[in-house]
């Protein structure tokens, strides 16, 4: 299981709903599905990829739709999502 956040946002609560948001832009692709916890207040992200049937490229390809969708939000943007 591999945890992580986005630090887009000035304060806690904007970075919390940008990584709510990239949760489900990743969710909605349907190229890959991610959960999510709230640890101290903060939106952490979880992957999971311990399936024996996960390889090295899936990994690849999901790091690649998490960087496209992140970096397609900007403070108060969708982009990513063309909404």
């Amino acid at each position: 299981l591999v945890t992580f956040r986005s630090t887009r946002g000035e304060t806690p609560e904007e970075q919390n709903r940008i990584n709510h948001e990239i949760l489900n832009a990743v969710n909605d692709s349907g190229r890959a599905f991610l959960t999510h916890t709230v640890l101290n207040e903060l939106v952490v992200l979880r992957l999971a990829i311990g399936n024996i049937k996960t390889t090295e490229e899936h990994v690849m390809k999901t790091w690649i739709l998490l960087k496209d969708i992140a970096e397609g939000f900007s403070e108060g943007s969708r982009a990513s999502r063309g909404s």
